[in-house]
């Protein structure tokens, strides 16, 4: 039969899949009992949204055919390929050929837990009902209505735009492709961001797309939470008192982003705080809350072919202080700082010269040079007699742009109606 799978089109002989061995997978299942459940393409070729390298690959092996053992085909899949190969390959009491009831069985349920992301939502899949194409250096990349449907700029840049794709490579288009193809099929998987030899390429093809918000998911390692932003420097004042408003009643945690001065490097940074930002009730006080806090370096900090590091901090250091609006963070010697320090100070919010200030794009940042993971090559200065690094252009600097952002993990939608009262309330 013929298939399309993710954009190329190949002959896959699924009489194969009928061997011992291959009978009992889920993809054997698939393409011989229920081939009119899966989409097909704007030429009638039935369509899988999948990494095509994939199944370049299990085609090449079910050539070979009988001069391989079956074995090589269930246990050798590449290092690239596992996340579609545990899949299609798991297996199932369902038989090839239908059986009196058996669709109401376990097994039936097993089969579609597995292989429901790939079929027509008609037939009970999640998959969406078109495919969707864009051709980029000769190549074609198609995936599903359904993988870009939470991406705006991206799914019009399939659905609207009919000329060729000329500002991103084929090899990045299709990563990030099948990056968010992964984000739906595993729903409950924590996807990693895609590998590249050039990331910084990738991370500006991600901005260009719109697609940040989940980079930022994956990159702390939670690509099925909700993310909202409550407070952006490009239209929003960035005064502490309009943070402190904002997140109040909000539970999960919070990303700040932050971009120090724009130079030749861009210099990106971000700080996750995996708790809520609470402050005082005296407004004069400042309140110390225990809470996990990781940074991470975007860009500008590292070598571009790191991609994006991540930064630990000692577990005694897991804590935020915040100060009330007439208040002030200070440090053990009682000199005034900033509005909110995070992570043992390593992050200063609201700071000035020896005085804190209102504005939160009044920055320091650093961290210590042990604290620094070691494979990666920080390309920044030090300071300090200790040696101090820093994720920004500067230990000291005020923002080119800031972003925080609002957690949730995936609950429902109860959480979202929670900060657009925030945001739309007219104190803020």
């Amino acid at each position: 039969m013929l298939l399309n799978v993710g954009g190329m089109v190949m002959e896959f002989h699924r009489h194969q899949l009928l061997r011992c061995g291959l009978r009992g997978t889920c993809l054997a299942v698939l393409l011989n009992r229920f081939p009119g459940w899966l989409l097909t393409d704007a030429e009638g070729v039935h369509f899988v949204d999948a990494d095509p390298f994939y199944f370049i690959w299990f085609t090449v092996m079910l050539y070979l055919g009988d001069r391989i053992d079956v074995s090589e085909i269930c246990e050798g899949c590449p290092s690239a390929f596992p996340f579609y190969h545990d899949r299609f390959f798991a297996k199932t009491d369902l038989n090839t050929e239908p059986q009196t009831g058996d669709h109401e069985g376990d097994a039936f349920r097993q089969f579609m837990a597995e292989m429901g992301a790939f079929i027509h939502s008609s037939a009970g899949g999640t998959s969406g009902s078109e495919v969707l194409t864009a051709r980029v250096d000769d190549l074609t990349v198609a995936t599903t209505d359904a993988t870009l449907d939470d991406f705006d700029t991206l799914h019009e840049r399939f659905s609207k735009y009919r000329g060729p794709v000329v500002d991103v490579s084929a090899d990045h288009l299709r990563k990030i492709v099948d990056y968010l193809r992964r984000i739906r099929i595993a729903s409950d998987a924590a996807i990693p961001l895609p590998t590249s030899t050039s990331p910084g390429e990738l991370l500006y093809a991600c901005e260009m797309y719109g697609l940040m918000e989940q980079v930022y998911l994956s990159m702390i390692g939670k690509s099925h939470s909700h993310i909202q932003c409550i407070l952006k420097s490009s239209h929003d004042d960035c005064e502490f008192h309009t943070l402190v408003q904002r997140a109040e009643g909000l539970q999960g945690g919070l990303l700040f982003v932050v971009e120090s001065e724009r130079e030749a490097r861009r210099h990106r940074f971000a700080c996750h705080i995996d708790g809520p930002l609470i402050a005082p009730s005296d407004p004069t006080a400042e309140l110390c809350t225990g809470c996990p806090v990781t940074f991470y370096s975007i860009s500008g900090a590292f070598e571009e072919a790191d991609g994006i590091v991540k930064i630990a901090i000692p577990n005694d250091q897991q804590w935020m202080t915040v100060a009330g609006t007439q208040g002030t963070v200070t440090n053990t010697d009682g000199v005034l700082h900033c509005k909110v320090a995070i992570g043992g100070g390593r992050l200063w919010l609201g700071c000035a010269k020896d005085r804190p200030a209102g504005d939160l794009r009044r920055c320091a940042q650093w961290v210590k040079r042990i604290e620094l993971p070691v494979g990666k090559t920080y390309r920044g200065g030090f300071f300090h007699d200790n040696g101090y690094a820093t994720l920004a252009t500067s230990f000291g600097f005020t923002c080119a742009d800031m972003e925080i952002y609002t957690l949730q993990p995936d609950c429902g939608w109860e959480w979202l109606r929670a900060v657009a009262d925030v945001l739309l309330s007219p104190s803020t």
